[in-house]
């Protein structure tokens, strides 16, 4: 094998290491977006709260995370808001990751009340009250 020939086959071992890593790192860059994305929605959620309204503890929690092998949205989040003071009440919004962009989207989002776990546990899922965002 000639020095031309032996770069060429180094060349194509990087390439394909480099993808055969990028496709096991892939669920890795798009739970750091999505880290970067949740943490400026709730920034931007709390901006217009004054800071008597804001909890003491403001943070979000990633209900589920799911990823699918097929299709145009390859995974999905659903996360829950919590920031309020004095008011039972969270954001729910679900993300979903379009595979061709390479990018998270917003597609839900609604306020929901937060039961106490003492009525949560006498009632059923249906006392669960839905209203959604208005846009500005």
């Amino acid at each position: 094998m000639n020095s031309k020939n032996k770069f060429v086959a180094a060349v194509a071992a990087v390439v394909l290491s480099i993808a055969l890593l990028g496709c096991g790192d892939n669920d890795a860059v798009a739970r750091r977006k999505l880290d970067a994305i949740l943490t400026s929605d709730l920034a931007v959620i709390v901006s217009d709260i004054p800071k008597a309204g804001l909890a003491d503890s403001i943070y979000y929690s990633l209900v589920s995370y799911q990823t699918y092998k097929t299709g145009d949205y390859t995974k999905k989040a659903v996360v829950d808001f919590y920031f309020m003071r004095g008011l039972k009440v969270k954001i729910t919004r679900k993300y979903r990751f379009v595979k061709e962009a390479g990018m998270w989207e917003r597609y839900y989002n609604v306020y929901n009340f937060i039961e106490d776990s003492a009525q949560k546990a006498t009632t059923d899922d249906s006392a669960v009250v839905g209203v959604p965002v208005q846009k500005k």
